[in-house]
Protein backbone atom coordinates (compact mmCIF):
# COMPACT_ATOMS: atom_id res chain seq x y z
CA UNK A 1 0.00 0.00 0.00
CA UNK A 2 1.36 3.42 -0.90
CA UNK A 3 2.18 5.64 2.06
CA UNK A 4 0.30 8.95 1.70
CA UNK A 5 0.51 12.20 3.62
CA UNK A 6 -2.39 13.29 5.87
CA UNK A 7 -5.49 14.53 3.98
CA UNK A 8 -5.14 18.00 2.50
CA UNK A 9 -6.89 20.59 4.68
CA UNK A 10 -8.39 23.38 2.53
CA UNK A 11 -8.63 25.60 5.62
CA UNK A 12 -4.87 26.08 5.41
CA UNK A 13 -5.09 27.62 1.96
CA UNK A 14 -6.13 31.03 3.23
CA UNK A 15 -3.03 31.22 5.38
CA UNK A 16 -0.52 30.45 2.64
CA UNK A 17 0.03 33.81 0.94
CA UNK A 18 0.60 35.97 4.02
CA UNK A 19 3.85 37.84 4.49
CA UNK A 20 4.77 35.51 7.37
CA UNK A 21 4.18 32.20 5.58
CA UNK A 22 5.13 32.86 1.96
CA UNK A 23 8.60 31.32 2.47
CA UNK A 24 7.02 28.04 3.56
CA UNK A 25 4.41 27.85 0.78
CA UNK A 26 6.34 25.29 -1.21
CA UNK A 27 6.79 23.07 1.85
CA UNK A 28 3.03 23.11 2.40
CA UNK A 29 2.48 22.24 -1.25
CA UNK A 30 4.74 19.24 -0.74
CA UNK A 31 2.75 18.22 2.36
CA UNK A 32 -0.28 17.74 0.10
CA UNK A 33 1.64 15.20 -2.02
CA UNK A 34 1.93 11.47 -1.46
CA UNK A 35 5.23 9.65 -1.41
CA UNK A 36 6.69 8.76 -4.80
CA UNK A 37 5.09 5.61 -6.14
CA UNK A 38 5.08 3.63 -9.37
CA UNK A 39 1.96 4.51 -11.38
CA UNK A 40 0.65 2.83 -14.51
CA UNK A 41 1.29 5.04 -17.54
CA UNK A 42 -1.92 3.88 -19.22
CA UNK A 43 -3.95 4.99 -16.18
CA UNK A 44 -2.95 8.66 -16.49
CA UNK A 45 -5.06 11.04 -18.58
CA UNK A 46 -3.84 14.37 -19.97
CA UNK A 47 -6.44 17.15 -19.47
CA UNK A 48 -7.39 19.06 -22.62
CA UNK A 49 -7.16 22.45 -20.87
CA UNK A 50 -3.46 22.34 -20.01
CA UNK A 51 -1.75 25.71 -20.33
CA UNK A 52 1.47 24.42 -21.80
CA UNK A 53 1.32 22.79 -25.22
CA UNK A 54 3.36 19.69 -25.90
CA UNK A 55 6.65 20.34 -27.67
CA UNK A 56 7.34 17.07 -29.52
CA UNK A 57 11.03 17.84 -30.04
CA UNK A 58 11.47 18.61 -26.34
CA UNK A 59 9.64 15.41 -25.38
CA UNK A 60 11.92 13.36 -27.64
CA UNK A 61 14.94 14.97 -25.98
CA UNK A 62 13.53 14.08 -22.57
CA UNK A 63 12.95 10.52 -23.79
CA UNK A 64 16.58 10.21 -24.87
CA UNK A 65 17.72 11.42 -21.44
CA UNK A 66 15.33 9.11 -19.58
CA UNK A 67 16.44 6.14 -21.68
CA UNK A 68 20.04 6.69 -20.55
CA UNK A 69 19.70 8.21 -17.08
CA UNK A 70 16.27 7.08 -15.95
CA UNK A 71 13.57 9.38 -14.59
CA UNK A 72 15.18 12.11 -12.49
CA UNK A 73 12.02 13.63 -10.96
CA UNK A 74 8.48 12.30 -10.52
CA UNK A 75 5.43 13.63 -12.29
CA UNK A 76 2.43 14.85 -10.27
CA UNK A 77 -1.07 13.43 -10.74
CA UNK A 78 -4.49 13.88 -9.16
CA UNK A 79 -6.17 11.42 -6.85
CA UNK A 80 -7.55 8.45 -8.77
CA UNK A 81 -11.20 8.60 -9.79
CA UNK A 82 -12.59 5.25 -10.92
CA UNK A 83 -9.05 3.99 -11.23
CA UNK A 84 -7.71 6.82 -13.40
CA UNK A 85 -5.48 9.81 -12.58
CA UNK A 86 -5.28 13.22 -14.27
CA UNK A 87 -1.87 14.67 -15.01
CA UNK A 88 -1.04 17.85 -13.07
CA UNK A 89 2.66 18.33 -13.83
CA UNK A 90 5.13 16.50 -16.05
CA UNK A 91 3.62 16.40 -19.55
CA UNK A 92 6.94 15.95 -21.35
CA UNK A 93 8.14 13.29 -18.91
CA UNK A 94 4.88 11.36 -19.31
CA UNK A 95 5.03 11.67 -23.11
CA UNK A 96 8.64 10.48 -23.01
CA UNK A 97 7.63 7.45 -20.92
CA UNK A 98 4.91 6.61 -23.44
CA UNK A 99 7.41 6.92 -26.29
CA UNK A 100 9.77 4.56 -24.46
CA UNK A 101 6.82 2.19 -23.89
CA UNK A 102 7.31 2.20 -20.14
CA UNK A 103 4.54 0.44 -18.24
CA UNK A 104 5.03 2.55 -15.10
CA UNK A 105 6.34 6.00 -14.17
CA UNK A 106 7.36 7.59 -10.86
CA UNK A 107 4.57 9.85 -9.65
CA UNK A 108 3.29 11.72 -6.59
CA UNK A 109 -0.43 12.06 -5.95
CA UNK A 110 -1.77 15.50 -5.04
CA UNK A 111 -4.40 15.49 -2.29
CA UNK A 112 -5.84 19.01 -2.81
CA UNK A 113 -8.73 20.40 -4.82
CA UNK A 114 -9.06 21.47 -8.44
CA UNK A 115 -7.97 25.11 -8.01
CA UNK A 116 -4.98 24.19 -5.88
CA UNK A 117 -4.02 21.52 -8.44
CA UNK A 118 -4.18 24.14 -11.18
CA UNK A 119 -1.87 26.42 -9.18
CA UNK A 120 0.52 23.51 -8.67
CA UNK A 121 0.60 22.84 -12.43
CA UNK A 122 1.36 26.51 -13.11
CA UNK A 123 4.00 26.85 -10.38
CA UNK A 124 5.77 23.65 -11.39
CA UNK A 125 6.18 24.97 -14.92
CA UNK A 126 7.20 28.46 -13.76
CA UNK A 127 9.79 27.22 -11.29
CA UNK A 128 11.36 24.77 -13.76
CA UNK A 129 12.08 27.79 -16.07
CA UNK A 130 11.61 25.82 -19.31
CA UNK A 131 8.93 28.20 -20.57
CA UNK A 132 9.15 30.67 -23.41
CA UNK A 133 8.46 34.31 -22.54
CA UNK A 134 4.96 33.90 -24.01
CA UNK A 135 4.21 30.69 -22.09
CA UNK A 136 5.43 32.36 -18.91
CA UNK A 137 3.06 35.28 -19.50
CA UNK A 138 0.11 32.93 -20.05
CA UNK A 139 0.94 30.91 -16.93
CA UNK A 140 1.17 34.03 -14.77
CA UNK A 141 -2.10 35.41 -16.14
CA UNK A 142 -3.88 32.15 -15.29
CA UNK A 143 -2.20 32.05 -11.89
CA UNK A 144 -3.53 35.53 -11.12
CA UNK A 145 -7.06 34.48 -12.11
CA UNK A 146 -6.98 31.48 -9.79
CA UNK A 147 -5.22 33.32 -6.95
CA UNK A 148 -7.80 36.12 -6.94
CA UNK A 149 -10.61 33.57 -7.06
CA UNK A 150 -9.16 31.86 -3.99
CA UNK A 151 -8.39 35.16 -2.23
CA UNK A 152 -10.81 37.81 -3.62
CA UNK A 153 -9.75 40.37 -1.01
CA UNK A 154 -6.34 40.60 -2.70
CA UNK A 155 -7.71 41.73 -6.08
CA UNK A 156 -6.66 45.30 -6.83
CA UNK A 157 -10.09 46.92 -6.65
CA UNK A 158 -11.26 44.87 -3.69
CA UNK A 159 -8.06 45.52 -1.72
CA UNK A 160 -8.43 49.26 -2.17
CA UNK A 161 -12.04 49.23 -1.06
CA UNK A 162 -11.22 47.05 1.93
CA UNK A 163 -8.50 49.46 3.02
CA UNK A 164 -10.86 52.44 2.78
CA UNK A 165 -13.42 50.67 4.95
CA UNK A 166 -10.82 49.62 7.52
CA UNK A 167 -10.69 45.87 7.06
CA UNK A 168 -7.72 45.38 4.75
CA UNK A 169 -6.53 41.78 4.36
CA UNK A 170 -3.14 40.65 5.65
CA UNK A 171 -2.65 38.47 2.58
CA UNK A 172 -0.12 39.55 -0.01
CA UNK A 173 -1.28 40.83 -3.37
CA UNK A 174 -0.92 38.44 -6.27
CA UNK A 175 2.15 40.26 -7.61
CA UNK A 176 3.84 40.29 -4.19
CA UNK A 177 3.13 36.63 -3.41
CA UNK A 178 4.15 35.44 -6.88
CA UNK A 179 7.33 37.54 -6.91
CA UNK A 180 8.34 36.11 -3.52
CA UNK A 181 7.54 32.56 -4.58
CA UNK A 182 9.46 32.72 -7.88
CA UNK A 183 12.31 34.98 -6.76
CA UNK A 184 11.58 37.74 -9.26
CA UNK A 185 10.43 41.34 -8.96
CA UNK A 186 6.79 42.45 -8.83
CA UNK A 187 7.50 44.55 -11.92
CA UNK A 188 8.56 41.41 -13.81
CA UNK A 189 5.30 39.72 -12.84
CA UNK A 190 3.19 42.69 -13.95
CA UNK A 191 5.08 43.15 -17.23
CA UNK A 192 4.75 39.48 -18.09
CA UNK A 193 0.99 39.47 -17.49
CA UNK A 194 0.62 42.62 -19.61
CA UNK A 195 2.17 40.71 -22.51
CA UNK A 196 -0.56 38.10 -22.23
CA UNK A 197 -3.50 40.44 -21.76
CA UNK A 198 -2.55 42.96 -24.45
CA UNK A 199 -1.67 40.53 -27.23
CA UNK A 200 -4.73 39.23 -29.10
CA UNK A 201 -5.51 35.52 -28.45
CA UNK A 202 -5.23 34.56 -32.13
CA UNK A 203 -1.86 36.33 -32.33
CA UNK A 204 -0.63 34.46 -29.23
CA UNK A 205 -1.66 31.18 -30.86
CA UNK A 206 0.10 32.04 -34.13
CA UNK A 207 3.44 32.92 -32.52
CA UNK A 208 3.41 30.23 -29.81
CA UNK A 209 6.03 28.00 -31.44
CA UNK A 210 8.04 30.73 -33.18
CA UNK A 211 11.12 32.68 -32.12
CA UNK A 212 8.89 35.69 -31.35
CA UNK A 213 7.46 33.79 -28.35
CA UNK A 214 10.90 33.44 -26.78
CA UNK A 215 11.83 37.13 -26.82
CA UNK A 216 10.39 39.48 -24.24
CA UNK A 217 11.30 42.56 -26.28
CA UNK A 218 9.33 41.25 -29.25
CA UNK A 219 6.31 40.55 -27.07
CA UNK A 220 6.51 44.01 -25.52
CA UNK A 221 6.59 45.55 -28.99
CA UNK A 222 3.53 43.51 -29.98
CA UNK A 223 1.68 44.48 -26.81
CA UNK A 224 2.01 48.16 -27.74
CA UNK A 225 0.14 47.63 -31.02
CA UNK A 226 -3.57 47.37 -31.73
CA UNK A 227 -4.75 43.81 -32.55
CA UNK A 228 -4.92 44.34 -36.33
CA UNK A 229 -1.44 45.87 -36.34
CA UNK A 230 -0.24 42.91 -34.25
CA UNK A 231 -1.48 40.51 -36.93
CA UNK A 232 0.21 42.45 -39.72
CA UNK A 233 3.48 42.76 -37.81
CA UNK A 234 3.61 39.03 -37.08
CA UNK A 235 2.89 38.19 -40.71
CA UNK A 236 5.72 40.48 -41.83
CA UNK A 237 8.23 39.00 -39.39
CA UNK A 238 7.32 35.38 -40.17
CA UNK A 239 7.51 36.08 -43.91
CA UNK A 240 10.94 37.63 -43.51
CA UNK A 241 9.72 41.07 -44.61
CA UNK A 242 10.77 42.67 -41.31
CA UNK A 243 13.61 41.73 -39.00
CA UNK A 244 11.63 42.44 -35.82
CA UNK A 245 8.19 43.44 -34.57
CA UNK A 246 9.49 46.94 -33.90
CA UNK A 247 10.71 47.24 -37.49
CA UNK A 248 7.36 45.97 -38.79
CA UNK A 249 5.54 48.50 -36.60
CA UNK A 250 7.51 51.33 -38.22
CA UNK A 251 6.43 50.19 -41.68
CA UNK A 252 2.82 49.73 -40.57
CA UNK A 253 2.71 53.20 -39.04
CA UNK A 254 3.83 54.70 -42.35
CA UNK A 255 7.06 56.10 -40.94
CA UNK A 256 8.91 53.93 -43.44
CA UNK A 257 7.01 52.53 -46.41
CA UNK A 258 9.89 50.87 -48.25
CA UNK A 259 10.05 47.12 -47.54
CA UNK A 260 13.31 45.29 -47.04
CA UNK A 261 15.22 44.54 -50.22
CA UNK A 262 15.67 40.87 -51.23
CA UNK A 263 19.33 41.19 -50.19
CA UNK A 264 18.30 42.47 -46.76
CA UNK A 265 15.90 39.56 -46.33
CA UNK A 266 18.57 37.02 -47.31
CA UNK A 267 21.11 38.66 -45.01
CA UNK A 268 18.72 38.63 -42.05
CA UNK A 269 17.99 34.95 -42.63
CA UNK A 270 21.71 34.15 -42.69
CA UNK A 271 22.27 36.05 -39.45
CA UNK A 272 19.31 34.30 -37.84
CA UNK A 273 20.63 30.87 -38.92
CA UNK A 274 24.09 31.76 -37.58
CA UNK A 275 22.68 32.74 -34.19
CA UNK A 276 20.78 29.46 -33.92
CA UNK A 277 23.75 27.29 -34.92
CA UNK A 278 26.02 25.63 -32.38
CA UNK A 279 29.78 26.06 -32.15
CA UNK A 280 30.60 22.97 -34.22
CA UNK A 281 28.18 23.92 -36.98
CA UNK A 282 29.63 27.44 -37.12
CA UNK A 283 33.19 26.07 -37.32
CA UNK A 284 32.17 23.71 -40.12
CA UNK A 285 30.45 26.57 -41.97
CA UNK A 286 33.53 28.82 -41.77
CA UNK A 287 35.79 25.99 -42.94
CA UNK A 288 33.52 25.43 -45.92
CA UNK A 289 33.54 29.16 -46.80
CA UNK A 290 37.35 29.23 -46.71
CA UNK A 291 37.52 26.12 -48.88
CA UNK A 292 35.15 27.59 -51.45
CA UNK A 293 37.13 30.85 -51.62
CA UNK A 294 40.47 29.04 -52.03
Amino acid sequence: MDRASPPFDPRTIGRLPTAVTVKTARRRDMAALSAVTKTRVDKIDIPADRLRALDDDWAMGVAQSMAVNGQQSPIIVSKAVRGRHKLIAGLHRLTAARHLEWAEIDAMVFQGGALEARLLEIDENLIRRELSALDRASHLAERRRIYEELYPDTARGNAGAAARWGYATDKLSFASETAARLGISERDVQRSIARHTRIAPDVRAKIALTAIATRGAELDALARLEPEAQRRAVDMVLAGEARSVAAAAIVISGARTAPLSPEDVEFDRLVSAWKRAGARARERFLTDIVRRDA
